[in-house]
């Protein structure tokens, strides 16, 4: 047995002055909705002007989002793409040198890539650990290559991140593949 989606319709009488108001409201909540004119004609025109300033607005909003998210990619290519090797500066540092607030570089990596800056940028940073460990790169070579003055600090960031130190990690691996495991 399929069932037909039946779509309700309200009919409701608002004032010209509210209808930007409703309208905003039924789309950040994502409500179709239909708008049928008055028979007042000044009024009308009003109405649609109003809608018409709703639309230049979110074109304007999403135009500030696109070019936020742009700077947002921008910042990940240059400090977490390009060379992980470089300890990257301050956010504070980031935001300043691409001219955007401190509170638009957070909430736009979060919005972006769902977690903080620093986050990625050590993630990225643990995941190139393993690539050089693999490679036969002993752990306090890695530990430099990477940008950590001090081997303990890279080995207990890894065993934060992994469960494991850099060496038995790698360790392991050669091991398994000695093996043919």
């Amino acid at each position: 047995m399929t069932m037909a989606n039946h779509f309700s319709t309200v009919d409701f009488i608002i004032p010209a002055e509210s209808v930007q108001t409703v309208v905003k409201l039924l789309r950040t909540h994502q409500i179709s909705f239909m708008l049928k004119p008055s028979n007042d004609e000044e009024c009308s025109v009003q109405i649609n002007q109003q809608i018409s300033e709703i639309d230049i607005n979110q074109d304007k909003r999403q135009g500030e989002l696109n070019q936020m998210y742009a700077i947002i990619e921008r910042i990940y290519q240059k400090y977490i793409e390009e060379d992980i090797r470089q300890i990257p500066p301050k956010e504070s540092e980031i935001a300043k040198d691409f001219k955007i607030s401190l509170t638009i570089l957070k909430k736009g990596f979060n919005d972006v890539y769902g977690k903080p800056f620093y986050q990625l940028y050590v993630e990225k940073k643990m995941h190139y650990a393993k690539t050089l460990l693999l490679q036969g790169i002993s752990a306090v070579k890695v530990s430099e290559l990477i940008g950590y003055s001090q081997p303990i600090k890279f080995n207990k960031m890894f065993q934060k991140h992994f469960g494991i130190t850099p060496k038995r990690y790698q360790m392991s691996h050669i091991t398994v593949r000695k093996s043919g495991i």
